[in-house]
């Protein structure tokens, strides 16, 4: 299970982490204070290949490698490769290798969070785990274009705001006739422009109805938005219907799991989760939920809507709305990347003043 992740041998530390902490009498270990991940991997690194500390290290930060003896055997090993499960795989999905490399204990930390994921699809696993590197871009308008240094040179043509600053020394009278003429310095950027992505607050739809395949599909297109606002910089806020009160901002990997794994038996209230979103932030507002859950919901491009069914309940009629996206529960990759990169589309088309 873990080989089918294809993760990067700089990832595959986290690997070790999830297995050696099953082995019975292990000692607690903290870092010494102060000691950076990458001073703990160079110590590490060269314990390893040391038969005692060497010399430069600092004292603080040296690892001594424990006798053979101390070692888990191979029978103990398999013992625990035997309790990695689906589900933790998924884990590792949600998490990313990118995230793993940067903090192997990462996935041990978040891994209490595992019996409570749904058991996602090798497809699913696999859209997961290639999510960031490929971001839905939006289609944006003109007005929502900023430049992007590129083969920067200068030109006659251009608005006052790229002027060059030294046009901006002449004399009033000669720039105003210059400007008249066209025969002002412009700061010309040749590259193609980069549209700018706004935050999003997402209502999520945590109750019964969605259990299942449906609450896949919709936190797979949770999971695919907040990759794509982070690789633009952008933080989504996210309200889920089991605290429906409370927002909170998604910062990166970390948060995914506990959305994953967030689960109510209480009726669906979207309306109150909807106050809350609007509450915290100015943001374009999309909520994730059943198709038969939605009905009274204000639809539009501030306020988009993604819904799924179950396998044996679709919708009698697909929707009319260009903001009510419908996925099916067994949605391919390529669909799911498509909604995406509609919603953010649509969230970006309308800016606010």
């Amino acid at each position: 299970r873990l080989r089918e992740l294809h993760w990067p041998t700089s990832a595959r530390a986290a690997f070790a982490a999830l297995l050696y902490a099953t082995q019975p009498d292990q000692p607690d270990y903290q870092p010494p204070t102060g000691s950076n991940p990458r001073e703990q991997t160079a110590a590490l690194t060269t314990a390893l290949h040391a038969a005692a500390p060497t010399a430069g290290v600092p004292t603080d930060v040296r690892l001594v490698p424990p006798p053979v003896s101390a070692c888990p055997d191979l029978a103990t090993l398999l013992a625990a490769a035997g309790a990695i499960t689906s589900r933790t795989v998924s884990l590792l999905s949600i998490i990313g290798s990118d995230a793993a490399a940067v903090d192997p204990l990462l996935p041990l930390r978040l891994a209490h969070h595992a019996p409570a994921l749904p058991d996602l699809t090798p497809a699913q696993r696999s859209l997961l785990g290639h999510a960031g590197t490929a971001p839905p871009r939006p289609r944006s308008t003109a007005s929502g274009l900023v430049r992007t240094p590129g083969s920067v040179g200068v030109t006659r043509r251009g608005p006052l705001s790229t002027v060059l600053l030294t046009e901006h020394a002449l004399p009033k009278d000669l720039f105003r006739l210059r400007f008249a003429a066209s025969q002002l310095l412009h700061r010309d950027h040749p590259a193609d422009p980069a549209p700018l992505i706004r935050p999003i607050t997402i209502i999520l739809d945590t109750t019964p109805p969605t259990f299942g395949m449906p609450e896949r599909v919709l936190r797979t297109v949770v999971h695919l938005i907040a990759e794509a606002l982070w690789t633009a910089g952008r933080h989504p806020v996210l309200v889920t219907l089991t605290d429906p009160d409370h927002a909170i901002e998604l910062h990166g990997p970390p948060d995914l799991p506990a959305m994953w794994s967030s689960r109510t038996l209480r009726p669906p209230d979207l309306p109150r989760a909807l106050r809350t979103a609007v509450g915290a932030a100015a943001y374009p507002t999309v909520t994730l939920t059943h198709h038969a859950t939605h009905p009274g919901l204000s639809i539009c491009a501030d306020h988009q809507l993604v819904t799924t069914h179950h396998p044996d309940r679709p919708p009698r009629r697909a929707p009319t709305n260009p903001a009510h996206h419908h996925l099916a529960p067994d949605a391919d990759p390529a669909r799911l990347r498509a909604v995406v990169a509609d919603v953010l589309a649509m969230a970006n088309a309308r800016r606010a003043p």
